[in-house]
């Protein structure tokens, strides 16, 4: 804004604008400041979030002060605005709004910068960037600085060997490991999808032990980012913790608790193995993993004793490969594609 006496240019954002009065050069009259307001869409998160600033008495709100009674407000939302709420405590737990309001107090040609600077603090958290872009939107404008808050790269698994990572269809937190040059998951998939099965039919059993899925199903259950494993991917690992390891990478990949019990295995890699058995289609022999000649169609066997993880080659129309671990002769065997195993995907290059 130029100053109508000096022709001075005030480098002030609308906020203090519309506070002074008076050229701080000139010391001429300035003309009020009238800002817009932007009215968000009935039932939209924006509405919520302006409510609430209009609650606690217009930008105060972000004080650290008012910090506690917005947190509480945040945890009554429900139904449409719960994941919204899961978003902005995180934002709270890295100071973004209080970020945001020093922005609203800074010259508008540096307001766009800092605000889009504010999507690398999300880095540190398991929240996919589209996300990040949201929240620092939604609140920009309901403290009305005016920006285009646009996407830029950051990798979350970049000089990191282990962390977490958010499937974005079901919200589901992952762990994952980095095992040599590679990034692997460190739990089972747990992704609800067409031919995917809990242990027993018993939605219990799949926070620790993940979901059971036929080879096709598991060929299309990964996360966007991720892939199933080739038999060269496994071997590539097999090949790194063995020589780390000194031991058969069939006991290096079990967790601490393979055999859902603490049983002295220290899980030096952070690969996680858990003995999640295998869902049987009768048509396959599994001496490998059950000891039973024959496996009956939609039965649960050896949980707690063998862990089996589809990968992505395949001999025909019928079979394709998975990697057993376990103590019954473990290793790549071919297997009907009927079958339900478990899912660890590798990261995509």
């Amino acid at each position: 804004m130029l100053c109508s006496n000096c022709s001075k240019d005030l480098p002030f954002s609308e906020n203090i604008l519309a506070t002074i009065s008076h050229c701080p050069f000139c010391g001429g009259e300035l003309p009020k400041q009238v800002q817009e307001i932007v009215v968000a869409a009935p039932g939209s998160v924006e509405e919520k979030l302006q409510q609430l600033v209009s609650d606690f008495g217009g930008l105060d709100i972000f004080n650290e002060e008012n910090e506690s009674r917005f947190r509480k407000s945040l945890n009554t939302w429900e139904g449409s605005f719960y994941a919204a709420s899961k978003k902005l405590q995180a934002a709270l737990d890295i100071n973004i709004p209080q970020k945001l309001f020093n922005v609203a107090n800074s010259p508008i040609s540096l307001q766009k910068e800092i605000v889009e600077n504010s999507i690398d603090a999300f880095s540190v958290f398991p929240i996919p960037q589209e996300n990040a872009i949201e929240i620092i939107s939604w609140l920009a404008k309901v403290m009305n600085i005016s920006c285009e808050v646009k996407p830029r790269f950051i990798d979350p698994f970049e000089g990191k060997d282990s962390g977490t990572f958010i499937d974005e269809r079901d919200d589901e937190e992952y762990k994952w490991v980095r095992i040599g040059k590679q990034i692997w998951m460190a739990e089972n998939l747990r992704y609800q999808n067409e031919n995917s099965y809990a242990y027993d039919n018993n939605e219990k059993h799949v926070q620790r032990l993940g979901r059971l899925y036929t080879w096709n199903s598991a060929i299309k259950s990964v996360p966007k980012g991720w892939r199933l494993p080739s038999m060269m991917d496994w071997k590539e690992m097999q090949r790194y913790v063995e020589r780390k390891g000194k031991d058969n990478a069939a006991y290096l990949l079990m967790g601490k608790e393979f055999y859902l019990k603490e049983c002295g295995l220290n899980d030096p890699f952070g690969f996680n193995a858990v003995a999640s058995g295998f869902r049987g289609d009768g048509s396959g022999l599994f001496e490998q993993c059950s000891g039973f000649e024959r496996n009956h169609a939609g039965s649960f066997y050896a949980k707690g004793k063998v862990a089996v993880f589809w990968l992505s080659d395949y001999y025909n129309d019928i079979k394709a490969i998975a990697e057993v671990i376990g103590h019954y002769n473990p290793g790549a065997y071919y297997y009907y594609k009927s079958q339900g195993f478990s899912v660890r995907c590798i990261k995509a290059e």
